[in-house]
């Protein structure tokens, strides 16, 4: 499998590793790579359920880390598939005339941010005015709010116009800082014959590389304790204290594995810890490995029961090695056959994508997150590429295999606080009208 050297030329001079390009197409001219399932997380087999004692004491404690906090949304995507099958303005308004109605532009043409989402006696509110409210709520009254979106170069400008408006009237409270997907991460694609896609001139043609593509824009935040949500799951009013009350049972949750993780003083503690609250087994590990297990990046993952949500969930899973963990798992990386498919079905949780990520893990110290990626889990998608349907190359997911090696938990949270918008005519169900 060799490239051409104009191939080489045009990799080199956009930062990309032609070595990294051909790992791809190996990758897409395989058999697709499956996560292997052991078996469902389920209440008190990988995911926590917190009682009303608990969760109060939890909650109270995490309403006191406003100043460690930082808000990191991913919404570098275009807002195209939320319109599927809407075919022109007059079928978009009959469903939803006064969310859209007087905008100076097409919706389709707007970023995901920057979509009206809900809409009430005060006005229109968009994803960016409804991450940036949630985020007030959880600093507490007079903090600052440090809020983190990446987003697609096109639309920078446009964002940080307005972004303006929130920064006035929240008196220069709210902090924004914007990222975009670094292009020497995107992805190559193969047609129907295995073969590379090629730009009219002939040249490799790249596609921005997932979710996953965004570790560096993460771990360059430089965050302490982040949390982490989807551009489309935008709390409306009404809902709001519920988002928040369990946002700081999260975090509260975070302070108390940060406390006991740094507590530790013997390896057979360590051990014992490791195994009882994140599942991973390291009886046959040396001292070292231990301990460095311990001073990982931790993650406390918000899951909510099925209840017909489809997306991502928590299972239990096994690598090559043998070794079981629990993670988050995306339908693309289940394999086809019949067991593992029946073990898919057996999910009784979806992941929100609500999440606290300890990025200094117990011991305050920034650390090196690509490491921790899981390399051996990419996506293999297919993907609309200059109007026909394409076998693309995406990173291991962020909350997926890019987050493998860390230390997590799952802790059950209402449904009721999961208000994703998937497609444009979601805008018209509870909670969001």
């Amino acid at each position: 499998m060799n490239l051409a050297p104009q191939d080489l030329s045009a990799i080199r001079s956009t930062g990309r590793s032609p070595g990294e390009v051909l790992r791809m197409l190996r990758v897409l001219r395989s058999a697709p790579p499956v996560t292997l399932l052991d078996r469902a997380c389920t209440i008190d087999d990988g995911v926590e359920r917190l009682h009303h004692d608990r969760l109060s004491d939890l909650t109270a404690r995490g309403a006191t880390a406003g100043g460690r906090l930082s808000f990191f949304v991913p919404a570098s995507g275009a807002s195209t598939r939320l319109f599927a099958g809407v075919d022109n303005a007059a079928d978009l308004h009959s469903h939803l005339g006064a969310l859209f109605a007087g905008l100076d532009a097409d919706p389709r043409h707007l970023p995901k941010v920057l979509l009206p989402f809900h809409i009430d006696g005060r006005g229109r509110h968009s994803a960016l005015d409804g991450h940036s409210a949630e985020a007030r709520e959880v600093v507490g009254p007079g903090g600052m709010v440090q809020l983190h979106i990446t987003v697609s170069a096109a639309h920078q400008a446009q964002v940080l116009r307005a972004f303006e408006g929130i920064r006035l009237r929240t008196e220069g409270r709210v902090v924004l800082a914007l990222s975009t997907q670094d292009d020497a991460t995107d992805g190559v694609c193969v047609d129907d014959r295995k073969e590379l896609v090629r730009t009219a001139q002939g040249l490799p043609r790249f596609r921005p590389g997932g979710h996953g593509a965004l570790l560096g824009n993460l771990e360059a935040l430089g965050g302490d304790l982040v949390l982490v949500r989807n551009v489309d799951n935008v709390a409306p009013r009404d809902v709001l204290a519920e988002r928040v009350k369990w946002r700081h049972a999260l975090v509260g949750r975070a302070l108390e594995l940060e406390e006991a993780l740094a507590a530790l003083q013997d390896v057979a503690s360590a051990r014992a810890l490791l195994l009882e609250v994140f599942g991973v087994d390291l009886s046959a590990a040396t001292d070292d490995d231990v301990w460095d297990r311990v001073g990982r990046p931790l993650r406390v993952v918000g899951v909510t029961p099925a209840s017909g949500h489809v997306g991502g969930a928590p299972f239990w899973t096994q690598d090559a090695e043998g070794r079981v963990s629990p993670q988050l798992v995306d339908a693309p990386q289940v394999g086809l056959d019949a067991d593992q498919q029946a073990a898919w079905s057996t999910a009784t949780h979806v992941n929100p994508v609500d999440m606290v990520l300890s990025m200094r893990g117990p011991y305050g110290k920034a650390q090196a997150l690509e490491p921790l990626r899981d390399t051996s889990t990419p996506l293999v998608v297919r993907k609309m590429v200059d109007g026909h349907k394409r076998t693309c190359f995406e990173h291991p997911g962020l909350w997926n295999g890019s987050m493998h090696g860390w230390n997590t938990v799952f802790v059950e949270v209402p449904a009721a606080t999961f208000c994703p918008v998937k497609h444009v005519r979601d805008l018209v169900r509870p909670p969001h009208r």
